[in-house]
C-alpha cells in the first residue's frame, strides 16, 4: 500500500510539473503569449484602477497576465498610453494580442530601464477579441501605467 501511495504522489507531481511548464518560456513564445489563459507567478503587487487607467507596481513577476480586453465590432482606432520601468533584474514587455493571435510589442524593457514618461500609440484594432498582456521574464520588479480610451483595464 505504501508503494502505491508513493507511486501515485510521484505521478501527480510529474503531471503537475509538466502541466505548469516553465513560466519563463512564455516570454519568448508568441503562441504561449497569445493563449487565452494566463500563467504567472507574481509577488508584491500593488495596483489601482481609476476609470480606464491602470497603475501596477510589483516586486517580481514571471509569466503572462491579461490587463486589458476589448471586443471590436469593426475596425477601430484605439490609443494606448503607457510607461513601463523595470527595476532590478529580468525583462518585461507589454503586448497587444490581435484576434488572430498576432502578438504586437507595445513596450519592452530590461534590467534597470526607467521610463517614467508616458508613450502613446494609436493602433487600428481588428474586429474581434483584442487583449493586452504584461509578460515577465526572470521575475522583474516593474512599474506600469496603462491608459486605453476603450475597453476595460484591470489587474
Amino acid at each position: 500500500m505504501k508503494k502505491i501511495i508513493t507511486m501515485l504522489v510521484l505521478c501527480l507531481t510529474v503531471i503537475t510539473i509538466a502541466a505548469c511548464g516553465n513560466l519563463n518560456d512564455a516570454y519568448h513564445d508568441n503562441a504561449e503569449i497569445a493563449r487565452t489563459g494566463d500563467s504567472n507567478s507574481t509577488r508584491g503587487a500593488r495596483s489601482s484602477t481609476i476609470g480606464n487607467e491602470l497603475t501596477v507596481s510589483t516586486t517580481g513577476m514571471t509569466g503572462t497576465r491579461t490587463i486589458w480586453r476589448y471586443t471590436a465590432n469593426s475596425e477601430v482606432d484605439v490609443t494606448f498610453s503607457y510607461s513601463l520601468s523595470v527595476n532590478g533584474g529580468g525583462k518585461a514587455k507589454l503586448v497587444l494580442i490581435a484576434p488572430d493571435g498576432e502578438v504586437i510589442i507595445l513596450a519592452e524593457n530590461t534590467d534597470n530601464t526607467t521610463n517614467r514618461e508616458m508613450q502613446s500609440q494609436t493602433i487600428t484594432l481588428r474586429r474581434g477579441n483584442n487583449r493586452v498582456k504584461i509578460v515577465g521574464f526572470d521575475a522583474p520588479a516593474f512599474d506600469l501605467k496603462l491608459t486605453v480610451n476603450v475597453g476595460r483595464v484591470n489587474w
